[in-house]
């Protein structure tokens, strides 16, 4: 069983974020923390998940072919940059 057990990809970034998970699609606000993202085990979550999770915090349909690529689309659209 893996550190964060049966939780489920919302759930999980729902609590690292600390907010619900409907935030996690449209609260614009949320500080999303590209080390959370980066820290996650690639077999975490399949990539299954992953594209149902980026789908739904993006409002579009998104398939991607990797994990890594999953994760590098989310932290180049919802990270914030340093200005």
């Amino acid at each position: 069983m893996t550190k964060w057990g049966s939780m489920d990809i919302y759930n999980y970034f729902a609590e690292q974020l600390n907010c619900y998970e409907s935030d996690l699609r449209t609260n614009k606000r949320l500080c999303w923390d590209e080390s959370i993202i980066r820290s996650i085990p690639e077999d975490q979550f399949s990539l299954e998940n992953w594209n149902a999770f980026l789908s739904y915090v993006f409002s579009e349909q998104l398939a991607f072919s990797s994990v890594d690529q999953a994760k590098s689309f989310l932290i180049e659209n919802k990270v914030q940059q340093p200005v």
